[in-house]
């Protein structure tokens, strides 16, 4: 369909098509309209005419040119509208009437078409569209070479101790070693145990007033003595010999201790009375 562009030029030009075209379709009228001008000027269609009515809707049929006659009821369309019958139809709400239009001749052949024109400049760039919806993800590209090891950083502080871990097995016996001291003593107890002393040193009541001490190496070839604490303001007797009882005559490393109460006799002398369990101590000095 051809194109339709509505004027918006001064009233007055449709007197003066009037006025100025000759052959003009002029006393055209029905359906309470009356058309004075339907020609083409300047190119452009000029209709010009009156209705029964101010107010009244007039409407080129077959095209959205729509006008409203004025108070004195007079109406105009100025458009670039060409139509092949040389006629239009103006429609009302009270019917249509249709009006021949002067100076049109029958629509000629297209003309070839022209060359093409240079390009216009370009446009200001449009606003950024929306992101798109995220792709499928491509395969995995192969690993890339190792970068160069980077600076180390700062110690970070001490953690916590952790749980005390479980007891491992123990170890192998180590190989026997030998014993440094060469002075080695003991403390026992009236009931024949070792209240302090040299590390191996057992002890044994074995009668009454009778104990034996056990060393951790050979004493037969070191000096020794024994001394026996007061008790209730009574000195004690007390010897040290070589074990010589039956079972104990042949272990080097023991020394048999005896605790005698000492009394002074009527002769002032002092004489020995039967053994009695008393605490000593005994020290024994080896030869380096």
């Amino acid at each position: 369909m051809p194109s339709i562009r509505p004027t918006a030029a001064p009233f007055a030009l449709a007197v003066l098509a009037a006025t100025s075209v000759a052959a003009s379709a002029a006393g055209v009228s029905g359906n309470g309209l009356e058309v004075t001008t339907s020609t083409y000027l300047a190119g452009r269609l000029e209709i010009v005419g009156t209705t029964a009515a101010a107010g009244t809707r007039v409407q080129i049929q077959g095209t959205n040119a729509v006008r409203t006659s004025n108070a004195k009821r007079t109406f105009r369309f100025s458009l670039d509208f060409h139509p092949a019958s040389c006629s239009v139809t103006l429609v009302t709400l009270r019917g249509p009437l249709v009006v021949p239009i002067d100076a049109c001749g029958a629509q000629g052949a297209r003309g070839s078409r022209g060359a093409i024109g240079p390009a216009g400049p370009r446009g200001n760039a449009g606003p950024q569209g929306p992101v798109g919806a995220a792709g499928v993800q491509g395969p995995q590209g192969p690993q890339g070479p190792q970068g160069e090891a980077g600076e180390a950083g700062a110690t970070g502080p001490d953690g916590p101790t952790g749980p005390d871990g479980p007891t491992g097995p123990t170890g192998p016996a180590g190989p026997a070693g030998t014993f440094p001291a060469k002075i080695m003593r003991v403390s026992v107890s009236a009931a024949g145990t070792v209240r302090s002393g040299t590390a191996g040193v057992t002890a044994l009541r074995v009668n009454t007033g009778s104990y034996l001490v056990e060393f951790p190496v050979g004493i037969d070839a070191c000096g020794y003595a024994a001394a026996a604490t007061d008790r209730l303001g009574f000195p004690y007797v007390v010897t040290a010999t070589p074990p010589s009882f039956p079972g104990f005559g042949d272990d080097p490393n023991a020394i048999l201790v005896s605790t005698y109460l000492a009394q002074t006799a009527k002769s002032g002398s002092r004489v020995a009375i039967p053994l009695v369990d008393a605490a000593f101590n005994l020290l024994v000095v080896c030869a380096p």
